[in-house]
């Protein structure tokens, strides 16, 4: 639902137009040529009010899910310190790749870059 002051070029109305929306709701119409007009519907005003906003419930596992910010650690499965250079030099490279392929390739509009 748009915001009511679109209707009043983004000044705030007062009650008594409030009162005339909700009584003579105003017809909406859409054109795409300015000649023909189609109409699309009636714009309802509902002004809505909250007695309390309920605490949400959220089952544990998705609780947890849901607040887990960081990335799984690429690095845990490596044993020694060799390992997590390789892996390391292995992302940069891929990342370099990324990076290449993004800067010089040729995509049409509306292609995905990735």
């Amino acid at each position: 639902v748009p915001p009511i002051t679109w209707l009043f070029g983004g000044a705030v109305p007062t009650p008594e137009q409030i009162d005339e929306l909700k009584h003579n709701p105003p017809r909406v119409y859409l054109t795409l040529n300015s000649v023909e007009w189609l109409e699309i519907g009636t714009f309802f005003y509902f002004d809505p009010e909250f007695d309390r906003i309920a605490p949400s419930q959220v089952p544990e596992n998705q609780e947890k899910w849901a607040t887990e910010d960081e990335e799984p650690d690429i690095f845990a499965t490596c044993k020694n310190d060799n390992e997590i250079e390789k892996k390391k030099q292995e992302q940069n490279k891929i990342m370099a790749q990324e990076d290449d392929e993004i800067a010089h390739t040729f995509k049409k509009p509306g292609q995905y870059l990735w």
